[in-house]
Formats: C-alpha cells, sequence, structure tokens
C-alpha cells in the first residue's frame, strides 16, 4: 500500500515538475520603455484589457491534466483562476466564461466571482452591455449581471450610439425598433429590413415601407432615396450600388445627392476620412470623402490602420507601410507591423533582416530595439507581452 501511495506521489509531482518546462514556456510583459515588469510561465498569453489578461495554464485536476484559461492583474498575480475552458478577454470589468462539461456561459467579475448570467453563447461588452441568450432569444445584460433588456428578441448583436435594433422573438411580421440602454424602446417596431443595422453620426439605414430609408436618433426619416439599394452609412455618407445586381458602387450625402460615382467593384465604410476601395480590375486603393484617391487602385491588397495613421500595401510577398501623405512610414528595414488600435503610441515591428520583433513609435523612430522572437501589441494598460 505504502508503495502505491509513493508510486502516485511520484506521478504527481513528475506531472507538476513537467508542467513549466515541457508544457509551458516563460512569457514577460515589458512597459513601454522596454522594461520587464514581470514574467509568468503559460502555454500562452493575451493583451491586457481593463486591468485583466487572459492567460493559459496548464492544470492538474484530479489524476488528469488539462489546459485552462484564467486571468492575471498587471502586477502579474493570478486574479481569476485557470479553469474554463473557454474565456473572453475584459471589455469591462466583467467577462464571460465556461466550465468543461457546462452547455451554459457564465458571467464573472474582475476577480471570478459568479455574477449569476448565463447565456447560451458567449458575448462581448459595448457599451457597457453585452447579449446574452436564452432559448435562441437574444437579449442583454450589464456588467453586474443585471438583465437590461429581456431575451426575448432577434435582432443586432451590439449597441451602437446608445442603442440597438430589436425584432420580438415570437413576432408574426419581422419588423425592427430600437431600445436605449435603460432598455427602454425609444423607436418603435416599424422597420423591414434592419437587424443588423446601427447608428452611425446619428443616423441609421433602414427599410420602411418598402424602400431604403435613412432615419435620425428619434426615429424621423430623413431621407428615402432614389436610389435603390443603399448598402451602408458611414460618416454621414450612404454606400449606394447604383448599377443592377447591386454593382458599380459609390457613395451619396444625407441630401441625396452623388458625391463619389458608381465607379468601384467595392467601397468599404469611411473610417476617420478615409474608404478602402476596389475597382472593377480588382485592385484597391483608398479614396478620401472627396472620391480623390489618395493611394490608386492599383494594389493587390491595401489595410488602412485609421488609428494610426498608416497604410499597409501589398505587391507581392512583401508588404510596405506608409504614412497618409504617401511617405515612407518608417526608415527601418521592416518585414511587417502590427497596428496599436489607438492603445498606445507604440506599433510592434519585425525586422526584415533578423526576423526579431521591436517597437516603433508613429514617426516610425524604433524605440524598442528588435531582440524578441513574439511580441504583442501594447495596450491601454501600457504592457505588452513579449516571447524571448
Amino acid at each position: 500500500m505504502q508503495k502505491v501511495i509513493f508510486l502516485l506521489g511520484f506521478l504527481s509531482l513528475t506531472i507538476s515538475s513537467f508542467s513549466q518546462s515541457q508544457y509551458e514556456k516563460e512569457f514577460f510583459y515589458i512597459n513601454e520603455k522596454g522594461q520587464e515588469q514581470f514574467s509568468i510561465w503559460a502555454k500562452s498569453v493575451y493583451d491586457f484589457s481593463n486591468g485583466r489578461a487572459k492567460v493559459r495554464k496548464y492544470v492538474i485536476e484530479g489524476n488528469k491534466a488539462f489546459y485552462r484559461y484564467g486571468f492575471i492583474d498587471t502586477k502579474g498575480n493570478l486574479a481569476v483562476q485557470c479553469k474554463y475552458d473557454k474565456a473572453n478577454p475584459y471589455h469591462t470589468t466583467a467577462t464571460w466564461v465556461r466550465i468543461d462539461g457546462e452547455e451554459q456561459y457564465r458571467l464573472i467579475d474582475h476577480n471570478g466571482n459568479d455574477l449569476g448570467a448565463r447565456s447560451e453563447k458567449s458575448g462581448f461588452f459595448f457599451e457597457g452591455l453585452s447579449k446574452f441568450y436564452k432559448g435562441g432569444k437574444l437579449g442583454y445584460v450589464d456588467s453586474l449581471g443585471k438583465v437590461i433588456i429581456e431575451a426575448n428578441y432577434i435582432g443586432a448583436q451590439n449597441f451602437s450610439e446608445g442603442m440597438v435594433c430589436l425584432c420580438p422573438y415570437d413576432a408574426t411580421e419581422e419588423v425592427y425598433g430600437f431600445f436605449d440602454k435603460k432598455g427602454e424602446m425609444v423607436i418603435p417596431f416599424q422597420f423591414a429590413q434592419a437587424g443588423f443595422t446601427s447608428f452611425n453620426g446619428g443616423y441609421a439605414r433602414v427599410k420602411y415601407k418598402g424602400k431604403s430609408c435613412i432615419i435620425d436618433s428619434s426615429g424621423a426619416v430623413v431621407l428615402t432615396s432614389k436610389y435603390r439599394s443603399l448598402t451602408g452609412l458611414s460618416e454621414g455618407l450612404i454606400s449606394v450600388a447604383f448599377g443592377p445586381n447591386r454593382t458599380q458602387h459609390g457613395f451619396i450625402n444625407l441630401k441625396d445627392e452623388v458625391v463619389i460615382k458608381g465607379i468601384y467593384y467595392r467601397v468599404n465604410q469611411f473610417k476617420k476620412g478615409y474608404s478602402v476601395v476596389e475597382n472593377t480590375d480588382r485592385k484597391q486603393g483608398l479614396i478620401d470623402k472627396t472620391g480623390q484617391e489618395v493611394f490608386k487602385c492599383e494594389n493587390e491588397l491595401l489595410i488602412h490602420y485609421e488609428e494610426d495613421g498608416m497604410v499597409m500595401i501589398k505587391n507581392g510577398d512583401t508588404p510596405k507601410y506608409y504614412h497618409l501623405d504617401g511617405t515612407p512610414f518608417t526608415t527601418a528595414n521592416v518585414s511587417r507591423i502590427i497596428g496599436s488600435d489607438g492603445n498606445s503610441d507604440l506599433l510592434a515591428y519585425r525586422d526584415a533582416e533578423s526576423g526579431k520583433w521591436g517597437y516603433l513609435n508613429h514617426k516610425g523612430e524604433i524605440v524598442i530595439e528588435a531582440k524578441y522572437k513574439k511580441v504583442g501589441p501594447f495596450s491601454a494598460d501600457g504592457l505588452a507581452w513579449i516571447e524571448k
């Protein structure tokens, strides 16, 4: 009997001793000066958000080993135990997680306390509220787990500009209205094909009485266009398919005037004054709100990093990066730059010669030399993970 106990203890110690060296790696978190703040052993780590970073660690449950998710704080302490098989990042002070074997997700606070809310699907918080599902029906909860809108609807996944577009789940006719963040209906059910629309700059695209329309935040129709295919709305301009079968894309304004002619195969929403477009030869470019091609439609791929004022152009294998005025983003020899999403003045870059990663500022100047095997972007918490 003593031999059996000894053997079990030995196996337990063996599993534990292998947990770091064989099943996990050492990651470090650095500040924007490149100073190491702490390290953690894990299978994988993630970016900080609202004071928490998700980590995936090797844990022992009974006599079996699993990878489980938990969360650390900005000091590197384990704030939420690693016991979940699925977990979303903290977009506010609460997030959705799931325990292996359970059918529903649960909402937990910053310290892992169960807030009582349950959902058949996971969700993310936007403007302080998150979707949840019950019996296939959509509702919304706040970061304390309080139900703000009961799960009785279908419709938009997220709030935008303080409102969300919904339709009763059991409605005989699929018409949509809008609710505010208090759960009160502010625009009655009356719009068809509006389930995934949202407000942008105080306006939303809907279908009313068989026609595509633009409404304001009171629900008043401010534009009934003579053009049938209104495909999107952003920064005061409406994307339109002028041609048959939703072809010949361009933009009109809120007065139903053509601002940018329908000469494109595809257009995207305007973001900070610019839209990525694609011509009929399937080449991509970037236009401003007057229709001027800031970058001509002659590229296989163009990505606009609106938060960084940066454009990536790829023709062939190696991407190139530019400021919006067309000048190179950096004089450093880089093979890749990762956008910051507006969370930091620093952008991760990979050195083209060494393959190592470091960080640039928005002037394209090297702030942290390329010396890391892998890196993540800096978060609003001022930390980024790196692997040596």
